[in-house]
């Protein structure tokens, strides 16, 4: 692999990145970096098995400070910084102080890390706050640059950092002001308006190295969704929101308790809005505590599938989740410390209406009082077939924009070349990639529209576990292969009037007429929406490979 990698004009293994940025291992000046957006906010898995905002400094412009509010005094960039750079910023203070403005968070645990230093080289004390009245602390500055760090416990109504009563009318050096979920300062991350960061996520392994998430748009219509003692009804029980150590690593669980043994209760959360004929997906996390077992069901539509309102039931122990009534097709994987997510995938065929999550007539957790179980990450995705990446939500919906990432001019850059080229991709458990109904998913043509161009593509091939391989000539498109793997390591390689088709080390298509040579744009989701695809890497060949180097780079 090495050798054939030497030979490569182009290498993406998801590991740099930055906002806006997804780098290349090769080249390394810039033009086969890929431009990437999402134009919202995001979660990933990250190393730790941890579920992730991301970026997770929930702080904007946090390299130059742009749009802060400065309520008296001055800013003036290009100071030296602990790096050595003049990328530091000072701030004298005459009235008020500089404030970052709220950032969008759910309650529980922030975590604000800054480096500040003393404009006139002896301690003076200034006071850090989260904006509010009742989070703050006073600490010591010096001459000499220190990392300061503070954990409070805020709602979601002002999440943010606010310097002031600063001692000294020489004022402070700040630098690399950081706000992170949890109880413990993360490595600093710039921002700028913190949309547009790609997702490197570790939840579907590669030998622990991340692969780069690009998924569809997707909104959580389910409000309050690790707030539960928010939801609509609560009866005979006891919610305790931030109660536990939750998937994402912070305390945010909801501990849900049965009052009253052997009484029934009735949890019932905010209804969301169906239309007819649309699939519905419902997710959530859930683990157990003296409480092994629960049972939910899909309330609020006046006829689902079949007539029945759905009914299912989790074991907390175990993760196993089955249906007791109703047309719904039921999963569930462990992410670790005991916890599971749960998902629910209804038919097409309910009726429109308010529906909602909530327990079944007669429910009773358990037969003791006090006992009870955690539950968190609470999801609703609309005419969705499958559950993407957790979004969280307070008292509004909240929407992910599709991923989409584009690379121009491959072959004025010489990425590929007029003989032709190879093209690699390695997928890893591309279990989502056949269920959404997309023209076009990775591409690599002569047109920004494929439908008007000349190119290859990956789209959906109509049925679980997927994928379907394309070529497009003159906008036409034709057929070239579908496989059922979940993992796959793909090569298409032209020689400028035929195609060649390699998956998983065999050569299944050989010599399709395939004629377009200039290809020059390399993308996900320009041209449609972007389904759910977890790319292990991508390299490009500026030449076609040997049959014998094809088979070799897609073995498994």
């Amino acid at each position: 692999m090495s050798n054939l990698l030497s030979q490569a004009s182009l290498v993406m293994i998801p590991s740099g990145y930055k906002e806006d940025k997804v780098y290349s291992a090769v080249p390394t000046d810039g033009s086969g970096d890929l431009s990437f957006t999402r134009a919202s906010n995001g979660t990933r898995v990250n190393s730790a098995g941890l579920v992730e905002v991301c970026p997770w400094n929930l702080l904007l412009n946090t390299n130059t400070f742009s749009g802060w509010s400065l309520e008296g005094g001055t800013l003036t960039s290009g100071f030296n910084a602990p790096d050595g750079s003049s990328t530091a910023y000072k701030y004298v203070q005459t009235t008020g102080g500089i404030y970052s403005g709220s950032a969008t968070a759910t309650s529980g645990n922030k975590t604000v890390s800054v480096w500040l230093k003393s404009v006139s080289g002896t301690s003076i004390t200034c006071n850090l706050q989260d904006g509010g009245s009742s989070n703050a602390t006073t600490v010591t500055v010096t001459g000499d640059w220190q990392l300061f760090t503070f954990t409070y416990t805020t709602s979601t109504s002002r999440p943010a950092l606010y310097i002031y009563s600063i001692s000294n009318a020489s004022g402070i050096y700040l630098w690399h002001p950081q706000l992170n979920e949890g109880s413990t300062a993360k490595p600093y991350f710039p921002t700028t308006d913190r949309l547009n960061v790609p997702r490197l996520t570790y939840q579907n392994g590669g030998g622990g190295c991340p692969s780069l998430l690009l998924e569809p748009q997707r909104t959580n219509t389910m409000l309050y969704s690790q707030a539960i003692n928010s939801w609509a009804t609560k009866t005979e029980l006891t919610i305790t929101d931030n109660n536990a150590t939750s998937p994402d690593g912070t305390t945010d669980a909801s501990y849900i308790q049965q009052t009253t043994g052997g009484n029934a209760v009735t949890l019932n959360s905010q209804t969301v809005t169906v239309t007819t004929g649309q699939v519905q997906t419902i997710s959530f996390y859930a683990k157990a505590k003296e409480v092994t077992s629960i049972s939910l069901r899909l309330g609020g539509v006046t006829i689902w599938a079949g007539g029945i309102r759905p009914i299912f039931t989790c074991d907390l122990s175990n993760g196993t989740i089955s249906v007791q009534t109703g047309s719904i097709t039921v999963s569930s994987e462990s992410v670790g410390n005991g916890w599971y997510r749960f998902v629910v995938v209804t038919a097409a065929t309910i009726a429109s209406g308010a529906a909602s999550l909530q327990t079944p007539t007669g429910a009773i957790f358990s037969s003791t009082s006090g006992d009870g179980f955690y539950l968190w990450g609470v999801q609703w995705e609309q005419n969705a077939s499958y559950p993407t990446s957790y979004i969280p939500t307070t008292t509004a919906s909240a929407t992910r924009v599709a991923d989409a990432f584009s690379r121009n001019n491959i072959y004025t850059n010489g990425l590929i070349t007029s003989s032709g080229g190879t093209w690699f991709v390695e997928l890893l458990n591309n279990v989502a990639l056949g269920r959404d109904n997309s023209n076009v998913s990775l591409y690599l043509g002569d047109n920004l529209t494929p439908t008007n161009g000349n190119g290859l593509y990956l789209v959906n091939g109509g049925g679980t576990d997927r994928l379907t391989i394309w070529k497009r000539v003159s906008g036409s498109g034709g057929f070239l292969y579908t496989t059922i793997t979940s993992t796959v390591k793909m090569v298409i390689k032209w020689n400028g009037s035929t195609a060649d088709v390699f998956v998983n080390g065999t050569k299944v298509v050989s010599a399709s007429s395939f004629t377009t040579t200039l290809m020059e744009y390399l993308y996900c989701a320009s041209g449609g929406p972007c389904q759910t695809e977890f790319i292990s890497q991508m390299d490009l060949f500026p030449t076609p490979l040997t049959d014998a180097e094809c088979i070799a780079l897609t073995t498994l």
